[in-house]
């Protein structure tokens, strides 16, 4: 594992290949394990880093809600880039880290060459939804749950091995016992918990006044989304297509769910590789 010191935090995470820059980014409750079945053929032609997030796993922890807003996350990621020496970045992302690579694509253009998501829509999309939509206001229960001070981060650690079971089910065998205690085990590292769930209390202030408001985003983008996710219906992407001025590609897979990087494997590999 690597750690990058960058002038606002130091970023842990793993890197592979050389070549034009791609970052991967995970969700919550990951690290950047999501990525290890990706950095070998990625790194066969790109210069490959899976980034552990601000707040998790080694990653630096700076205290307090507003450090976790979607500015600063992505302020991480854009310091990154040029400290790894390059101008230019394809940015893929799942769950969390997909808000962060739609709005790293929109307010930084000139950097972001393209984008591609698994399973998170638009941030201005899922706003209209949590707000507009009582079905998915419904699957998002866990988001309002996280608004409530320590509590979350108490049931968490108190039920760890319930919680990371319940949050890496999926409608296949994926994830051995061994990914699981592995999640777990960086989910309990000093101040991640508080650290992650500080990114849905920082996002539902935003969403509360407004949401963030992003430019359409420029380059060309997919979207890889598993149907059976249990906590965004697909409703979520329909007419996505309105915060892009290029082209939006969704590929949509019925019979996976939300952890489509791993449910993929290879599959997901190779249509990155094509499309990066």
């Amino acid at each position: 594992m690597l750690h990058w010191e960058l002038e606002r935090v130091g970023l842990s995470g793993k890197e592979a290949g050389s070549g034009e820059l791609v970052l991967l980014l995970h969700g919550f409750p990951a690290y950047h394990k999501t990525w290890d079945s990706y950095l070998g053929p990625l790194g066969a032609r790109f210069r490959t880093v899976a980034v552990d997030m601000r707040g998790y796993n080694e990653s630096s922890k700076p205290k307090g809600v507003s450090s976790y807003r979607m500015s600063e996350i992505v302020a991480d990621l854009v310091a990154l880039v040029k400290h790894l020496g390059h101008r230019q970045v394809r940015v893929v992302g799942h769950d969390w880290g997909g808000a962060v690579a739609w709005a790293m694509a929109a307010w930084y253009p000139d950097m972001v060459e393209k984008v591609a998501v698994f399973n998170c829509p638009h941030p201005q999309a899922l706003s209209y939804h949590l707000l507009k939509n009582p079905k998915q206001r419904k699957r998002s229960w866990y988001i309002f749950f996280f608004q409530l001070p320590w509590l979350p981060e108490m049931l968490i650690r108190w039920r760890s091995e319930a919680f990371v079971k319940a949050a890496f089910a999926t409608p296949g065998r994926v994830f051995s016992e061994g990914d699981l205690e592995d999640y777990r085990r960086a989910l309990l590292k000093p101040g991640v918990l508080r650290a992650s769930i500080n990114y849905y209390r920082a996002a539902g202030r935003e969403i509360l006044t407004g949401g963030t408001e992003l430019p359409r985003i420029k380059c060309p983008s997919l979207l890889l989304w598993g149907e059976k996710d249990s906590a965004l219906g697909k409703e979520v992407t329909d007419q996505m297509e309105r915060y892009f001025e290029s082209s939006l590609r969704k590929i949509y897979y019925p019979d996976l769910g939300h952890w489509t990087p791993e449910e993929l494997g290879w599959a997901g590999a190779k249509q990155l590789l094509e499309f990066l």
